[in-house]
């Protein structure tokens, strides 16, 4: 039978962390995504609003649409936030920030998702979008 001690030690050398780590390259994967959501808005945006201008970089986008005959009028803009800590893990966090004239910038989280799931991290965002968009 073992002693206290020994089931302390036992216990001691069994951690409860993950150890799932990944060792490709975090940055190459959120370009990945980038583009990923690059075609979608221009498909799906493009076409049925009237957008002045879009403006990509390496984690955000910014969105101007000026649709006068569905009286619309916002900026908005798409951050894919991530710290450290999901950078180890390969998660990702869209925002979305809209702002109106002479309203409050509105911040619209979508949730936290791996990055290796692009499919679905595409979806949510268009759909996000799409309703953020048609917000009054």
């Amino acid at each position: 039978m073992k002693t206290t001690l020994e089931l302390m030690r036992e216990l001691q050398k069994v951690s409860n962390k993950s150890k799932v780590k990944f060792s490709w390259d975090f940055e190459k994967e959120l370009k990945s995504l980038m583009n990923q959501v690059e075609i979608a808005v221009k498909k799906h945006i493009i076409p049925n609003y009237k957008v002045e201008y879009t403006s990509y970089s390496n984690s955000s986008m910014k969105i101007k649409i000026n649709d006068t005959d569905k009286s619309i009028s916002k900026l908005i803009t798409c951050n894919f936030t991530y710290n450290k800590t999901d950078e180890r893990y390969w998660y990702v966090d869209p925002q979305l920030l809209s702002s109106e004239l002479s309203k409050k910038i509105k911040v619209h989280g979508i949730g936290k998702f791996p990055i290796l799931e692009k499919e679905r991290i595409v979806d949510t965002f268009i759909k996000t979008l799409l309703a953020v968009i048609e917000e009054y």
